[in-house]
């Protein structure tokens, strides 16, 4: 949607973003962060973000679904239960961000970086998280089915009980994540960096581990290993768990 086709209330609240994010970028060290812009519930649908600097704004429960908010600065900002699917969040800042039980599937998070984010229960199947940097977030029973993480950063990230089946993690690097109980069916983890990650009771049916570095990246109770590929894990650095 062009800004200039806009319904009135729509242009009312772009109004109020573009001075927020004015008064950030010129006086953001006399802010008031106590009293943050609060749009939470509001129809965002398809605007043009593009920039826009929205730190610790309340975008919970806002539909942000197809908008432009590459580059933009959403540091702190409360996206919780927001609808993002197909929003184009390229190069975004979105560390610190609670973005619990939000959906952004189809969203374009190419070379964002999620940083420390709270992506629990969220839905991000068929993202484009390529080279997004998810450092230490959390993502607990978060959905990523068919999303696209390669060369991702997610050393850290608690990442516990998420379906990432058929997602593609190719050279990702997954040092010390939590993965246990995760859903990893004919996922794509060649060349991904996993050393001392955990695997536990992680679904490996058709996974794919070629090439993956595996020091100390702990196994056990896998579905879909079989006594050849265990030996394999083992031979290349895995430790096998029985716990």
């Amino acid at each position: 949607m062009q800004n200039e086709r806009l319904n009135p209330k729509q242009q009312a609240l772009l109004q109020r973003i573009q001075t927020y994010s004015s008064e950030l970028l010129h006086s953001a060290p006399n802010i008031d962060w106590s009293d943050p812009l609060d749009l939470s519930g509001q129809d965002l649908h398809a605007l043009d973000l593009n920039r826009v600097d929205l730190r610790s704004v309340d975008l919970s429960n806002a539909n942000l679904s197809l908008a432009c908010l590459d580059l933009a600065n959403l540091i702190g900002t409360d996206l919780s239960e927001a609808n993002l699917m197909g929003a184009d969040l390229c190069e975004a800042n979105l560390s610190e961000v609670n973005l619990r039980s939000s959906r952004l599937c189809g969203a374009n998070l190419n070379q964002a970086n999620l940083t420390g984010a709270d992506l629990s229960g969220a839905i991000l199947n068929l993202a484009n998280l390529n080279g997004a940097n998810l450092s230490e977030i959390t993502a607990i029973v978060s959905k990523f089915s068919l999303a696209i993480l390669s060369d991702a950063r997610l050393s850290q990230a608690n990442l516990m009980g998420a379906d990432l089946s058929r997602v593609k993690l190719i050279g990702a690097n997954l040092q010390d994540a939590n993965l246990s109980n995760t859903d990893l069916c004919e996922a794509n983890l060649s060349q991904a960096d996993l050393r001392g990650a955990d695997l536990r009771q992680a679904n490996l049916n058709r996974t794919i581990l070629s090439r993956a570095t595996l020091d100390r990246a702990k196994f056990g109770a896998n579905p879909g290993i079989s006594a050849t590929m265990r030996q394999n894990l083992i031979e290349r650095g895995a430790i096998w768990s029985s716990e």
